[in-house]
């Protein structure tokens, strides 16, 4: 085991070293060492196992091959996708998808007996599936030369817990997943290391919209606990030691809202958010939640506190040009220094190169915020 462990850690900063994004994935979601695997493999809810005897037995290269495997069976969700589908033409499709990425983008050694099928880089497991389904159905078995027994990594998706998902859980397992990749693509990028292929792989799994207040949740819930404020220590006494105070409540310190009123948001959608808010106040208790409403320049500020709440929806002032860097400079201007900003826009904005504070823009187009300003999330419709 000791061995394994010394092995695994070089692998991971091999990995760390020669693509920041996968390394930033298994740092996040470090796998759990077991004999209950033959050789390595996920679940269902993006759990990552690997057999310590399995990782005795693998070059370095090797062993980084096998952990980027492994992360892009999470961050593209196999286990949550196989559905109803034969087991075995699922992993073989989903891992000649998975290899033939890594080969394009060149990421470690391969491993002996693993599936390898030119043409797949760019197509979805889906895809591959129905192509292999066909050809199995006519040959009567797999078409072509892999044997389970060759292939180390033969079911190493395992699926068996995703039937005894909720859809609320299949979905805070999907938003948790794409947070993941947004989060090491952005490392990837402030490294340099986001090659073409890899923004290409990073697009087809951010593509698609996912609900807001999820990801608003999933946000606000990674910066709150129920016995820790994360707010900031009061400003006064910057140079004295600060523990986090305790709470038999969560709290999420002092929260800016930022919404573009530019054109972009409907009164009705303006309710809608609104009234997520009040709920997800409720829920983080935020010590003062402002809202500033921004277009080319920020025409109004509403302050609330938690006996304020719910908010009360008002006219939506500006219908101006957009430019949501406004928001950072009225900030600054007035000295306001929150634990977290939260932006609504439709992304057509000039935006900030880099923020001193965790931000999440909610944009409703394919517009996505540089790297330093913090984390994209599309909302598609209110």
């Amino acid at each position: 085991m000791e061995e394994a462990q010394r092995k695994l850690s070089l692998a991971k900063s091999r990995l760390l070293l020669c693509s920041p994004f996968f390394g930033s994935i298994v740092c996040r979601r470090p796998p759990i060492l077991t004999g209950r695997v033959p050789t390595a493999g996920v679940d269902a809810r993006g759990r990552l196992y690997v057999n310590p005897d399995f990782i005795e037995s693998l070059s370095t290269g090797e062993l980084v091959f096998l952990l980027a495997h492994e992360t892009m069976h999470i961050a593209l969700l196999h286990a949550l996708r196989e559905g109803g589908r034969s087991h075995l033409i699922w992993n073989i499709a989903a891992d000649a998808v998975i290899n033939a990425r890594l080969s394009l983008l060149k990421i470690g050694t391969p491993i002996e007996g693993g599936v390898s099928l030119r043409g797949c880089a760019g197509r979805s497991a889906e895809d591959v599936y129905d192509f292999l389904l066909e050809k199995y159905a006519k040959n009567r078995g797999v078409p072509w030369t892999y044997r389970k027994t060759r292939d180390p990594l033969n079911g190493d998706v395992d699926a068996r817990g995703a039937s005894g998902m909720s859809e609320a859980q299949r979905r805070e397992a999907e938003i948790e997943s794409r947070s993941l990749v947004a989060e090491a693509a952005a490392a990837a990028r402030m490294q340099g290391g986001a090659s073409p292929e890899l923004e290409a792989l990073i697009s087809s799994i951010l593509g698609r919209p996912i609900p807001w207040p999820l990801a608003l949740e999933r946000f606000l819930s990674a910066r709150s606990s129920q016995s820790q404020s994360w707010s900031r220590p009061n400003r006064r006494y910057r140079r004295v030691a600060y523990l986090p105070e305790t709470s038999p409540l969560p709290s999420a310190g002092e929260l800016v809202v930022g919404i573009d009123t530019s054109g972009s948001l409907s009164e009705k959608d303006l309710g809608i958010i609104l009234g997520r808010l009040s709920e997800l106040a409720l829920q983080f208790r935020p010590t003062l939640l402002r809202v500033l409403y921004c277009d080319s320049e920020v025409r109004r500020e509403d302050d609330f506190t938690m006996d304020d709440l719910p908010i009360v929806q008002a006219s939506v002032p500006g219908r101006g040009g957009t430019d949501m860097r406004k928001i950072f400079e009225y900030m600054a201007r007035r000295g306001i220094e929150p634990d977290a900003v939260v932006i609504f826009t439709d992304g057509e904005t000039e935006f900030p190169e880099k923020t001193e504070v965790p931000t999440i823009w909610m944009i409703s187009s394919d517009r996505t915020a540089p790297a330093g300003a913090g984390e994209t999330v599309r909302i598609g419709r209110f």
